[in-house]
């Protein structure tokens, strides 16, 4: 799909102060629930909480809808696209009007462009696993941004344009929580982006967390309100799939936990909780791989060939999907 040669600068003070203070944070903080039975649960519970870095904060993926947030959305305008997310391909730089320098991909026939959200970062590390000692030695942010970028290379071998929503971690704007605020403002700047560069696909990448550390697994989340709710119900089946077949690759026999449609998991009346795929006007989904709080997950997680191998069954099911659209 062609990329948009102009993006229009001046959004809300929020969402821009997000973008220029640091790199975009997380998209989802989904932490399941402990529960009293050691057997794995089927989805995460409502009234959730989110473990950081050994702190209990209420779970800030229950974003309100765009009248009743955060950031006031009736003001916002397309996001310019940060330099760090351009796509790798071999372009020409365009300049236009009130614009930031873009890259103009080369024509390709039905080219599409795919957003990877790799979740949390800039102070927020998601789940972390800790050492017997107590040290956290992996942190979801930067698990889910390696996955990210390996996904990123497969995608742009088979010809996509790819933006990434963040290349590193930045710095906390505070040594305390993120403020909601915040958090909403940043989430809301990742949807701005996939709108920015007119996206066709939106995969949030994200791994689990648990106060009960023997959940595991892998599951994949959707938005079935949404107006590709449909498209978004098949592509989690197919990321599943690739998940799970590329966990086998590595020779990890891992929980299969399922799609889980959002509003009707999380008990909200369909109304769906996930701020980055209830608001981007394209498919999208949200993973979670594996459960940081799990040390058998975590230890296939901090191993970078079972990062490769997931990523390369799921760019592989990302291609099978895309061209089922463009045959659509």
């Amino acid at each position: 799909m062609k990329l948009r040669g102009e993006v229009l600068v001046g959004c809300g003070l929020a969402v821009l102060a997000s973008l220029i203070t640091a790199s975009a944070i997380a998209a989802h903080s989904h932490f399941t629930a402990e529960t009293s039975s050691d057997q794995q649960a089927p989805a995460a519970q409502a009234g959730e909480t989110t473990i950081v870095s050994g702190t209990t904060r209420d779970g800030d993926q229950a974003a309100p809808p765009p009248e009743k947030a955060a950031v006031n959305t009736s003001r916002q305008q397309v996001l310019p696209v940060p330099k760090e997310a351009l796509p790798a391909t071999k372009a020409r730089e365009v300049r236009g009007n009130r614009s930031l320098p873009q890259r103009q991909p080369t024509p390709l026939p039905s080219r599409m462009t795919i957003i990877l959200d790799p979740g949390h970062g800039r102070g927020d590390p998601g789940a972390v696993h800790h050492t017997a000692s107590g040290e956290v030695d992996l942190t979801e942010a930067e698990s889910n941004l390696a996955i990210a970028e390996h996904l990123r290379r497969f995608l742009e071998e088979k010809g996509y344009d790819v933006y990434v929503t963040r290349a590193g971690f930045g710095r906390p704007p505070t040594d305390g929580p993120l403020t909601r605020l915040l958090i909403t403002a940043d989430l809301w700047a990742r949807v701005q982006l996939a709108k920015a560069v007119d996206g066709d696909i939106f995969i949030s990448l994200h791994s689990n967390g648990s106060t009960n550390p023997r959940q595991s697994g892998a599951e994949i989340w959707y938005c079935g309100e949404h107006q590709f709710g449909a498209q978004s119900s098949r592509l989690a089946q197919y990321l599943l799939d690739a998940a799970m077949q590329g966990l086998k690759d590595y020779g990890y026999d891992a929980v299969r936990r399922g799609t889980q449609e959002d509003s009707t998991v999380h008990q909200s009346d369909g109304f769906c909780q996930f701020l980055v795929t209830r608001e981007v006007h394209t498919p999208a989904v949200l993973t979670e791989l594996l459960f940081l709080t799990n040390d058998a997950d975590a230890a296939v997680l901090k191993d970078d060939a079972a990062r490769e191998a997931m990523a390369r069954r799921i760019a592989e099911a990302i291609d099978q999907f895309a061209r089922e659209q463009g045959d659509g």
